[in-house]
């Protein structure tokens, strides 16, 4: 009802601001570093989409924001692009119910279980894992830096092809 509504509006932005807040916290303890363009990107990205997710009255057709931000992340980076993919037929599916009268392709139900799984990749899946040979390798709850790896691309490409267990061994080899 509207009494509802108006009741749980400001607890609504205060979660908001809470969750915004645990994101800034874990960025500054993390020391995710923001001169990155992806990581940058992605950021933006979570933070639009806390906001569409959890402030009140914000619709699908209130993402437009959230699909700019995706698209230009994924040309930028190639990455996820199912995604962007998800999102912008979300925002269609938005738009066509108004366009052709009430068409609806999805029920809004089904729509934000995909808004919430997609909400929970991109808050879990924020920090991609390493691609590089030379990056940091956790082994046993500690994390060792090979310089010796980073600078010798021979090294660097051959330690790619190699599974995580070899991977260790090598690694283990060249810090002996």
């Amino acid at each position: 009802s509207v009494e509802n509504y108006y009741l749980l509006k400001p607890l609504s932005i205060v979660l908001t601001m809470g969750i915004l807040a645990a994101g800034l916290f874990l960025v500054l303890h993390k020391k995710v570093d923001l001169t990155k363009r992806g990581k940058l990107m992605m950021t933006g990205v979570w933070t639009s989409f806390t906001c569409l997710m959890f402030l009140s009255s914000m619709h699908e057709r209130y993402s437009y924001l959230l699909d700019i931000l995706l698209i230009a992340y994924f040309f930028m980076t190639k990455k996820h692009p199912f995604v962007a993919l998800t999102s912008l037929l979300i925002s269609l599916r938005g738009y066509c119910y108004y366009l052709f009268a009430n068409y609806e392709a999805l029920t809004l139900g089904q729509t934000s279980i995909i808004n919430i799984a997609l909400y929970a990749y991109v808050t879990l899946c924020q920090g991609d894992r390493p691609r590089q040979a030379g990056a940091a390798v956790r082994s046993r709850g500690k994390i060792s830096k090979t310089k010796d790896l980073r600078n010798t691309e021979l090294r660097r490409s051959y330690c790619f092809k190699l599974s995580i267990k070899e991977r260790r061994r090598y690694l283990w080899y060249l810090s002996r």
